[in-house]
């Protein structure tokens, strides 16, 4: 029976996805420890703030993004949360209160630049006009009030604002302030009542892990709300699943040990979800080792005993495994109506009651009694385009057993998945149907615009070849935009552009799902018992080769859910077995390097796991979103408006003991692709793009020019960079600028060759010999004659100059590249260097970290 009179509030921040599906298999698995909870986006809180107050606990499920910066839907609520004074707030122990969050600080700053840049518009109507109308004097005092955090951090001065230039600007900026004010309500001026954890998600290959996560719980605690249960920080860059599975167990006793506690001090309105939920307190600051929690008590979990190995004969051993009610036997093809009429194609899960919602997965242990008399099966996969090599395929690191078969094996409980159906009709789908409701018209990620048509006007080739020398060749790719749109940018700023699967990886994909007929017109539908809807991005009237084609991501690197339908789908026992590893707890490791450090992708794996026939319906389900991919502008609007450039390099992934067939990046591939028609010109249309301009707007040039400026890009991490000093030179060209207005810059590129990979040589020869930059240091990394291999190298050998520009002159430093290795050295060495400039290891480290949280040390980075 669940407890209706306790409610458990789950809210989720999530820029890709991940944080909202965590926090609904979160919700999910309430009702088994009969919970009742509440679900809820954070951004739902701008339309009732109370929210936060009306239960008695709530879970953040917090993603971070771009440099540390909270996701898109969360902003309003950060900045909402970030204005109430803390004052006032007394906490029963000052030794655990948390220092001032000031990470996010700038974001306050970009709200207010936000509704100020609608105040300083430039239109010739308002230049022709001296003198400001009552009604603009007004709505000036009203920003300056309600935007100001503090007197000291924001104030809105008349020397550097302009006239409002119309009606319509004055009234959008009216309109902001009353959504603002309302937001800003009293609700958060003190949170005591509040009982909360956090489990937030990031990425240790970047420099700000887990920073909207941890900032969110400082400023909750400084706001007087109490944790319940210890924060966990969740990991991508060594697999979510290490923090968040023991997390997740050991949850469920805080929550109910809150329940317990303490009853709901308000009852819910008629409005609110007809679901429910709860919390515990006095816990750990965030900065807790999150080992620690691992001693709260564990849901039930079944461990897999691997005994009395040599019980069962082999042949007796696959009798069994043929009668195990725990595998899914149907592995017909799909069969169509031919009739008009539809046809569903998957209900096998609505039956299914061989799982316990209750507990981990029941798996009967005398399943694997004979796993060590077996060798590999000899099972292939005949349904690919190309022939899987059967000695590649016995020798390949997923089917080779780490751990004795004596060991016992924890696994998660295997969700039962049939939230979606799919009906199928005799017409074939005509993919232009949709060609303007992409992804279903679902927004973008970090989408500051609509998309955008353009046409690839010209490739710029920026690197040369030479045999015996392996050099990427770096491409500058020119676009022309529809005249119509709007798109207005600044250097630094960066673009998303569509991608698509590749057609025959999406074939052979549909043949392994035994899909005989994939450009049928089929329609998706949530299961009437299904809790969870059919995910947004999915087209709900498509057919399967669209939807695999431009909405599914199958060269994701699969997480553990994955590898548990793929598990519950296998017949072959030694797969089965190699599968149960790779998702026990006692296998994390063979997890962590076998699949995510080998980066191998779903796709990979079923040319691995020969005998698993996933179903359909799982995959629409727990498969992601296929993702635009992000490029950085080397372009400045100076130039030409609907004119933008970026750079790319193919991406290869070569064939290896891991990866069967060599390929390249979905996103580079095609560009490569397009790049041999323009060679060729065998293409008479110029071929097009969709893009849109992302909202990640901090990695910028200092507003005052006479700041000094540190530019670190190796590779194509120099194309913002580019982008700056492009921009500086026409705005001298322009006379918007004066060359005696800038102040120092230095610009570190690395390279391998001299002369073949140094990209944009020319043009950067051009800046410095015209003034616009300063210093150049090049490096290369596979030349035999450079003495210096390294960025990094480059700039310990400057830091006399760099860390007096630094300290005494507040530079800005920029660095763009790949943030798994360059990035983190390049952090290092800055340390280094203010560590000697400041006399001290632990000064110099908390100094570039101020510089991180006011951004001023701005990474572009990716991995």
């Amino acid at each position: 029976m669940i407890c209706k009179e306790s409610w458990l509030l789950v809210l989720y921040a999530s820029q890709q996805g991940n944080a909202k599906a965590i926090a609904e298999d979160l919700h999910e698995e309430c009702s088994s420890h009969n919970i009742a909870a509440t679900l809820y986006c954070i951004s739902q809180l701008e339309k009732d703030p109370s929210i936060l107050l009306s239960h008695n606990c709530t879970i953040f499920i917090a993603a971070t993004t771009g440099d540390g910066e909270p996701p898109d839907t969360a902003r309003k609520f950060w900045r909402s949360l970030y204005k109430r004074n803390t004052t006032a707030i007394a906490h029963s122990s000052s030794e655990n209160k948390p220092q001032s969050v000031t990470t996010l600080q700038p974001l306050i700053n970009e709200e207010q630049q936000n509704i100020t840049d609608n105040l300083n518009s430039s239109s010739s109507s308002a230049s022709q006009s001296s003198t400001e109308t009552d009604e603009q004097l007004a709505d000036k005092k009203i920003l300056e009030s309600n935007l100001s955090i503090n007197a000291k951090d924001l104030t809105i001065s008349s020397d550097n604002s302009k006239e409002i230039a119309t009606t319509k600007s004055s009234s959008r900026v009216k309109e902001s302030l009353s959504i603002s004010a309302k937001f800003c309500s009293s609700v958060f001026s003190d949170l005591s009542a509040l009982r909360y954890t956090v489990l937030g998600l990031g990425d240790t290959n970047y420099t700000n892990f887990c920073n909207f996560g941890k900032d969110l719980d400082e400023r909750l605690h400084n706001l007087g709300a109490e944790r319940f249960y210890p924060c966990g920080w969740a990991d991508d860059g060594t697999g979510l699943e290490i923090v968040i599975e023991p997390w997740m167990e050991g949850i469920w006793s805080a929550v109910g040990a809150q329940l317990a506690a303490k009853k709901p001090e308000k009852k819910r309105s008629q409005k609110e979800s007809t679901d429910y939920s709860t919390g515990d307190d006095n816990l750990p600051h965030k900065d807790t080792n999150y080992l620690q929690i691992l001693e709260q008590p564990k849901a039930d979990k079944v461990a897999i005993e691997l005994t009395n190995v040599n019980k069962v004969k082999k042949a007796d051993f696959a009798d069994h495994f043929k009668s195990d009610p725990s595998i899914n036997d149907d592995r017909k093809p799909i069969k169509f109506d031919n009739n008009n009429s539809a046809q569903n194609f998957d209900n096998s899960t609505k039956n299914d009651t061989r799982k316990d919602s209750h507990n981990e997965s029941i798996v009967n242990e005398d399943l694997i009694d004979g796993i060590k008399q077996l060798k590999l099966s000899s099972v292939s996969r005949e349904t690919f385009a190309f022939t899987i090599d059967n000695v590649w395929r016995d020798n390949h690191a997923l089917l080779q057993l780490g751990l004795p078969i004596e060991t016992k094996l924890t696994i998660p409980r295997i969700n039962t998945y049939g939230s979606i159906e799919v009906q199928f009709y005799d017409s074939e789908f005509d993919s232009k149907d949709n060609r303007n409701q992409y992804q279903n018209g679902v927004p973008l990620p970090s989408a500051d615009t609509e998309l955008i048509n353009s046409k690839i006007l010209e490739f710029i080739s920026l690197s040369k070849c030479e045999v015996g020398k392996e050099v990427k060749n770096a491409l500058e790719v020119v676009l022309e935009l529809n005249k119509d749109c709007e798109f207005k940018y600044q250097p630094g700023d960066t673009i998303g552009v569509l991608v698509h699967n590749n057609a025959e990886e999406v074939s052979m994909v549909l043949d392994v799902l035994g899909v005989t007929q994939p450009d049928r017109c089929c329609q998706l539908s949530k299961s009437p018992t299904a809790k969870k809807a059919v995910p947004v991005h999915l087209a709900h009237c498509s057919s399967l080769r669209e939807l695999f084609t431009w909405c599914i991501d199958f060269r994701c690197v699969p997480k553990k859910a994955v590898l548990l339908h793929l598990y519950d789908c296998t017949t072959d026992p030694h797969e089965r077995r190699c599968l149960q590893e790779l998702i026990s707890r006692e296998g994390a490791e063979f997890y962590r390097t076998k699949i995510l450090e080998a980066r191998l992708s779903f796709f990979d794996l079923l040319t691995v796991f020969v005998s698993c026939r996933p179903k359909l319906s799982a995959l629409l389900e727990i498969l992601p979103r296929l993702l635009p991919r992000s490029y950085s502008l080397t372009s400045s609007p100076l130039a030409e408006k609907h004119r933008i450039s970026f750079v790319f390099n193919l991406v290869v992934i070569p064939s290896s003991s891991n990866i069967f067939k060599q390929r390249h990046g979905l996103c580079t591939g095609e560009l490569n692709r397009i790049y041999q028609d323009y060679l060729l010109r065998s293409s008479i249309t110029s071929p097009q793009l969709r893009v849109y301009l992302r909202t990640s707007k901090t990695f910028r040039l200092p507003v005052d020019p006479s700041k000094p400026i540190i530019l670190v890009g190796p590779g194509t991490g120099v194309a913002p960079l580019v982008g700056f000093l492009r921009h500086r030179q026409l705005a001298l060209k322009q006379g918007q600028l004066i060359l005696e207005q800038l102040g120092e810059s230095w610009l570190f590129f690395g390279c391998r060759y001299s002369g073949l990979d140094e990209l944009f040589s020319r043009e950067i020869e051009e800046f410095k010999a015209s003034g616009v930059l300063r210093h150049l240091h090049v490096c290369y990394s596979r030349d035999p004659k450079s003495e210096v291999r390294y960025v990094q190298h480059l700039i310990s050998a400057e830091s006399a100059s760099l860390s007096q520009a630094i300290v005494c002159d507040d530079a800005r430093v920029y660095v763009c590249g790949d943030a798994a290795g360059m990035a983190k050295d390049v952090h290092n060495a800055f340390s280094y260097i203010l560590a000697q400039k400041l006399k001290s290891s632990q000064e110099g480290l908390k100094f570039i970290t101020q510089m991180q949280k006011d951004k001023t040390y701005l990474q572009d980075v990716w991995t």
